[in-house]
């Protein structure tokens, strides 16, 4: 009997502060993960000693709390199932995601407008200039200018006032440069770079995930056979034409191959 009582005994007041704890530091890793993956990442990472033991009460505190017979109870498994819905969209975001085919059917729906958005900015460069700008959450992330002697320089996180200075320097000015996000933005793009030579290719960035980079290489004209096989020769590329070349970066060291390219290679061939 008295057994019973224990097991029937309600939930302690420090077991549910353990657990309103858990479910907060969770909710607040999840919140980190969406906002920024790779600072996420990085910042879960570091504090992993008080995440790992907020996940294991709080995967316990979901089966605590199946009964739902208190009102913290409810609480807990409302907040858990957010949880969960929360970090399962964030695991199968396709924006997460990136491969050879993807790329492919992504540059047949969108080819035409990335052209425009090239031979749009090339006219309105100053002569002998290239540029680079790249967009993260509706802001300037990168931006750069060059000239024909490829003297310039790189801005990563650019102020307003830096931002005006390149747009003069290139030839483009604000309108512009809403112009192209707002290109970029309507072909689910990031970046974009364009040179003022008829001979130089542009090239659309289609993706960053974590460290990695996923860009369209778009050439003027049909690379020739011996330019096609140094194209191909580079394990970071996929030779998609002989105009287009998918190209995959990444900042970590290790493997630079094009994740997923003998597999594309291979279905191109049986088609």
């Amino acid at each position: 009997m008295k057994l019973d009582r224990v097991k029937q005994a309600p939930p302690t007041r420090t077991w549910i502060i353990v657990q309103y704890i858990s479910v907060i530091i969770v909710s607040a890793a999840i919140i980190l993960l969406w906002v920024d993956k790779l600072v996420g990442i990085l910042i879960v990472a570091f504090a992993f000693l008080l995440v790992i033991p907020a996940f294991v009460i709080s995967v316990i505190s979901v089966f605590t709390s199946l009964r739902f017979n208190t009102r913290h109870k409810r609480i807990f498994l409302a907040w858990h199932v957010a949880n969960i819905l929360a970090i399962l969209l964030w695991i199968f975001n396709p924006n997460d995601r990136c491969d050879a085919h993807i790329m492919e059917r992504h540059y047949v729906k969108y080819h035409a407008q990335m052209e425009d958005l090239y031979h749009k900015i090339r006219q309105q460069l100053e002569p002998g200039r290239s540029i680079y700008i790249e967009f993260e959450k509706g802001k300037v992330s990168a931006f750069s200018v060059f000239t024909d002697d490829k003297q310039g320089c790189n801005n990563w996180d650019p102020s307003e006032e830096k931002i005006d200075s390149l747009l003069m320097i290139s030839g483009l000015d604000r309108t512009d440069l809403n112009d192209i996000k707002n290109t970029l933005d309507d072909i689910h793009s990031i970046s974009i770079a364009v040179s003022t030579s008829s001979d130089e290719p542009y090239e659309i960035g289609f993706r960053r995930i974590l460290l990695d980079k996923y860009d369209f290489i778009i050439y003027p004209y049909a690379l020739s056979q011996e330019e096609q096989e140094r194209v191909e020769a580079d394990p970071g590329n996929i030779r998609y034409s002989p105009r287009v070349v998918f190209r995959y970066n990444t900042g970590a060291i290790g493997n630079w191959n094009f994740p997923g390219k003998e597999e594309y290679l291979q279905s191109r061939k049986i088609r």
